[in-house]
């Protein structure tokens, strides 16, 4: 996926103001058509629960936004990941730079039937663990809990401190 390089840290920090505690962008110094939002939140959430935040045209992610206004670079082939899943929460402490694989490996369970790296198999309990789109398999179990048990002992290994074992 081709990431757009954002704009100039010189030019983040004209147009907006960012909290760092908060996570919250405000428009500082909006452009001409935005004048009416100056000392207003900037951007909108998408369907994916991401702020985008649109300059010159063009749609930024905030996460993205507020990593290069921190730090002064842009982390264009790399992903802004956010600590504690929540996608609309950009505090500083909350963002850390990420590989495509780190920011996959903190993501929660897609089902809530059973817990995470679990399945059934022959009415017993199947944990694996999926690493660079490959399944390891971990063994069979009696309970879904001793299941994940060994999903979480492999995710900690595999995954350190990117793992999520919700």
């Amino acid at each position: 996926m081709k990431v757009t390089p954002l704009p100039s840290q010189a030019r983040l920090k004209e147009l907006l103001d960012y909290d760092p505690l908060t996570g919250g962008l405000v428009w500082r110094n909006p452009p001409a058509n935005l004048k009416r939002m100056k000392g207003k939140s900037a951007g909108t959430f998408n369907t994916e629960g991401y702020r985008k935040i649109c300059i010159g045209g063009r749609p930024y992610k905030a996460h993205r936004i507020i990593w290069l206004w921190q730090t002064g670079v842009d982390p264009l082939d790399q992903q802004v990941d956010h600590k504690d899943q929540d996608k609309a929460n950009n505090a500083w402490s909350n963002l850390r730079l990420a590989t495509s694989r780190q920011n996959r490996s903190n993501r929660f369970a897609k089902s809530r039937e059973l817990p995470k790296g679990v399945s059934v198999k022959r009415q017993r309990y199947l944990a694996q663990i999926m690493v660079n789109y490959v399944n390891h398999y971990l063994g069979t179990f009696d309970t879904p809990e001793e299941a994940h048990q060994a999903y979480c002992e492999a995710a900690v290994l595999l995954h350190g401190e990117f793992v999520c074992l919700e």
